[in-house]
């Protein structure tokens, strides 16, 4: 909650929203608007049900919907027993492509060309925020939404 407010105090347009909210039951924490953007950094490790997380966040994005997502990916296993005790999953590189990939028909990772504003990462160094630039951040686009009977 305190993230939101000062972000709320700081960065004001008439087009950005900040929520807080519990991802695992969206609808009833965050609300029911669709957005173009999505920014969710450094949280679907932390629950676990990320495929419910992850239906949540494509159904509130519109169709040409963005998600910006960061994780920790920096292994090449996947960690289900990461050191710190509030993380649930730390992805391997190729399980997060994997998994996104079931939700997204494009994702854009660090070292493809398109990855807009990348040298933003090297400005980073030396200020003690590290990034792997491995899946982390990356960028999803067009969301998939199967056809449900029920």
């Amino acid at each position: 909650p305190n993230a939101i407010k000062l972000a709320k105090e700081k960065y004001v347009l008439d087009n950005l929203i900040f929520k807080h909210g519990d991802m695992q039951y969206w609808d009833s924490t965050i609300g029911n608007e669709i957005f173009e953007v999505i920014i969710s950094f450094d949280t679907i490790e932390h629950v676990s049900h990320r495929e419910i997380v992850m239906e949540y966040l494509t159904s509130h994005l519109n169709n040409n919907g963005i998600l910006l997502l960061s994780t920790p990916c920096g292994v090449n296993f996947n960690n289900l027993q990461p050191d710190w005790w509030a993380h649930k999953i730390e992805y391997s590189s190729r399980s997060l492509f994997d998994f996104l990939s079931r939700y997204f028909a494009d994702i854009i990772r660090p070292e493809d060309p398109e990855f807009p504003h990348i040298n933003v990462f090297d400005q980073l160094e030396g200020s003690g925020v590290d990034y792997l630039l491995q899946m982390n951040p990356v960028i999803c686009k067009k969301p998939i939404r199967l056809q449900n009977p029920y």
